[in-house]
C-alpha cells in the first residue's frame, strides 16, 4: 500500500473514532437521535467496522425504531460474527425491551 493511502486509511479511521466517542456521549445523555446521526457519519467513514453498526441499531432500539435496529445488527454480524455485542443486540432486537417478539 503506498504511504500516502496508509496515511489516509489512519486519518479515516481516526476521524470515524471521533465520531463514535462524540456518538457515545450523546447516547448516554439520551439523545439518541444524535447519536444515531453520529454513528451514521462513522460508518460512512469505515463501513467496516461492527460496532458503529451494532451501536447504531442500539441507539435504534431506544428509540423503538425495531426495523433499522435489525438492520444495523444483522450488517454488525455480517461483518464480524464474532462480535458478540452485535447478537446480543440483535437478540434484544428480536425480542424487545419487554421480551414480546417482534421479528420472526
Amino acid at each position: 500500500m503506498p504511504p500516502s493511502m496508509e496515511t489516509e486509511n489512519s486519518t479515516n479511521t481516526s476521524r470515524a473514532e471521533e465520531l463514535k466517542l462524540l456518538a457515545n456521549e450523546a447516547f448516554k445523555a439520551h439523545k439518541y437521535s444524535q447519536a444515531i446521526d453520529l454513528y451514521t457519519q462513522a460508518i460512512e467513514v469505515n463501513k467496516d467496522n461492527a460496532v458503529y453498526w451494532a451501536n447504531r441499531a442500539f441507539a435504534h432500539t431506544k428509540l423503538e425504531e425495531y426495523g433499522s435496529a435489525i438492520q444495523d445488527a444483522t450488517k454488525a454480524i455480517e461483518i464480524d460474527p464474532k462480535y458478540s455485542k452485535a447478537s446480543i443486540d440483535g437478540f434484544h432486537v428480536l425480542f424487545g425491551e419487554r421480551g414480546n417478539l417482534l421479528f420472526l
